[in-house]
């Protein structure tokens, strides 16, 4: 028997997505337009689109579509690029020097951020894909939404967007979202693969339609009246209620469980102080999109009355029907038109020039471009070859251009996206248990994006220019080598360049090569001194024998 809520928290429940739904009805028509122009695969907000639907069938002009698409490759390619490993776990304080890690703490941590990736490069997990819906979601309407739940079958994560129009959001008093709900459509087949038959609302147990839908609401949100550090799932930190609103409330809920962290991942490109949902950089050109459309439909229809301009035709003379196709035949008398000096069917020239709104279309697909950042991303190469410098230059600038939206990114979507894998490994025992140094550190995560990975790539490369610069010095002044850690450089340029923690020594093998090495200078030094030694008993020797 399903754990069931209070009748007067049901009631609230209820009432509470009643009020989610109230509040969201103002940004729908907004983003009907947004879907209409620049996203029209994500879900109709008013109407259910039919499988395998043509949605694109409605617009004269693809630019901010295209646009939008430009703008997801290039945040997937700037924050998770797919040939390289783009994150890895640290400890707060280390980036900045308070805190320093020992090998067995680095190790740890090498080791979890290599199983988290692991999982994320599984074909089964979808990490990749997803990860590019939600972010045409957010360049498109402003907000993305991704769920994250752990599949038995595959014994691996699964992530999976969810459409806009079939949730419903909440933030806390930071404005980080911490409640969601969500709308599904199942049928009572779906119902009964899900959930425990005695646990349906009655008119269900005893349909015989199992094809027919029903309206089911999962609601995550804070759970506020919970035991502190009880085990049981409906104490955790967020509640999760699955609930039919349709139904009384007495048999409303379906089930009542819980999530030790916020299971969603909600990214929002940009917002207002005073919204709950995110902005992108469709609605900053909304006006300019339609304006698009207009310009390529007049121009289009324009452009098809001077290629297949109307016919003048006489009133009197012609037999059958005119037909406006190629090789057609079209009967008339022969006397009608014997004293005309003009063809009986001639077109109508208007005059028009057909390339007039050509320049006033290029202009609004250039703005549309610049507002979705695709020529930043798209600019024109440089024919002769690029010095490493002018490259990591080149990464830089357009990271940097876009550092406000992708810091909001990475904070709302990968943050939540890898804590919640962090938190689903551990509790399947895919994770080993941390060193004790680490038992009451802060984990947080370190992004390796292509352009900082360059950043430090630079940094290395200019301590190595240096190091090669003293060494010749140091042969005439070897004082120099005081100033500097050579062990110390070698330390810094394998955190630069990310070096695998696999092929750092641990320390109890620095500590041997160290005693081996000091002894075998110490037997050498035996050696040395023994050396004279030797030599003035030999010569003692000769001597006597002489």
């Amino acid at each position: 028997m399903a754990d069931k809520l209070p009748i007067d928290q049901v009631k609230a429940l209820k009432a509470r997505h009643s009020q989610l739904v109230d509040a969201r009805l103002p940004s729908e028509g907004l983003w009907t337009e947004l879907r209409k122009y620049i996203r029209p695969e994500a879900k109709a907000f008013y109407s259910d689109d039919l499988p395998g639907q043509q949605l694109r069938n409605r617009l004269f002009d693809g630019t901010a579509a295209w646009a939008n698409e430009q703008l997801a490759n290039a945040i997937v390619g700037l924050l998770m690029p797919k040939n390289q490993q783009w994150f890895f776990l640290t400890v707060d304080g280390v980036e900045e020097g308070r805190v320093k890690l020992d090998w067995a703490a680095r190790d740890w941590l090498q080791r979890v951020s290599d199983i988290i990736y692991s999982y994320y490069l599984r074909p089964s997990a979808n990490a990749g894909t997803s990860g590019h819906e939600i972010c045409m979601d957010v360049g498109g309407l402003g907000t993305g939404i991704e769920h994250q739940t752990w599949d038995e079958k595959s014994q691996g994560l699964v992530f999976r967007p969810l459409a806009l129009a079939d949730c419903w959001l909440d933030q806390d008093y930071l404005g980080r979202i911490d409640t969601l709900h969500r709308r599904i459509i199942w049928n009572k087949r779906q119902l009964l693969q899900a959930f425990q038959e005695k646990d349906l609302p009655e008119k269900v147990q005893k349909s015989k339609k199992y094809d027919e839908p029903y309206e089911i609401v999962h609601a995550v949100f804070p759970r506020e009246d919970r035991i502190a550090n009880s085990l049981l799932p409906t104490q955790k930190a967020y509640a999760s209620v699955w609930f039919m609103p349709d139904v009384k409330a007495e048999e409303a809920v379906l089930k009542n469980s819980g999530f030790d962290i916020f299971p969603y991942a909600t990214p929002r490109f940009f917002k207002r102080a005073t919204e709950v949902y995110g902005r992108g950089p469709g609605a900053n050109c909304l006006p300019n999109v339609r304006y698009l459309q207009s310009l390529k439909r007049v121009n289009i229809k324009g452009k098809t009355k001077l290629i297949d301009p109307a016919l003048l035709v006489p009133h009197d003379g012609i037999l059958t029907d005119v037909i406006a196709e190629p090789s057609a035949l079209i009967h008339y008398e022969a006397d009608a038109f014997a004293n005309q000096t003009r063809p009986p069917i001639t077109p109508l020239l208007t005059g028009a020039n057909p390339n007039v709104g050509d320049v006033e279309i290029d202009r609004e697909q250039n703005f549309i471009l610049q507002c979705f950042y695709a020529e930043w991303f798209q600019s024109e190469q440089k024919k002769e070859r690029q010095t490493a410098t002018e490259i990591i230059d080149n990464q830089d600038q357009r990271a940097n251009m876009m550092s406000p939206n992708l810091g909001r990114i990475e904070t709302e979507y990968l943050d939540r996206r890898i804590a919640r894998s962090y938190n689903l490994l551990k509790a399947h025992g895919k994770i080993p248990d941390a060193p004790s140094s680490l038992r009451q550190a802060e984990l947080k995560v370190r992004y390796e994006t292509p352009a900082r990975r360059a950043q430090r790539a630079q940094q290395s490369l200019n301590d190595r220019r240096f190091v090669e610069l003293i060494l010749p010095l140091a042969e005439l002044e070897p004082g120099i080598m005081d100033e500097f850690d050579l062990v110390e450089f070698a330390k810094s340029t394998a955190n630069n360049l990310s070096v695998s923690q696999n092929i750092r020594r641990k320390p109890k093998d620095i500590d041997a090569r160290k005693q081996a090495r000091e002894d075998q200078q110490q037997q050498d030094a035996l050696m040395q001194n023994a050396l004279p030694a030797s030599q003035a008993i030999k010569n003692v020797a000769q001597a006597q024998n002489a």
